[in-house]
């Protein structure tokens, strides 16, 4: 999975460098937008557990969840 991964931050990347986030959901949809920092503020993160494959697999999200990433400057 890490090529899904790799694949959507060059995209994002590309688009527009003053995108600091993106998200996979769905095994690999890729989603970037200007206020991704703000709306995962809203939302938060999940706590980890033993069950997160549950509702992230992998890495890529699943149906109605977001695995979210963050550039490092």
């Amino acid at each position: 999975m890490s090529q899904t991964i790799k694949k959507c931050a060059i995209a994002t990347a590309e688009k527009d460098p003053k995108l600091y986030v993106f998200a996979l959901q769905f095994y690999g949809e890729c989603y970037s937008g200007y206020n991704g920092l703000q709306t995962y503020s809203k939302y938060g993160k999940m706590p980890y557990s033993d069950d997160n494959d549950k509702y992230c697999w992998s890495g890529v999200g699943k149906a109605g969840f977001n695995f979210v990433y963050k550039f490092e400057n």
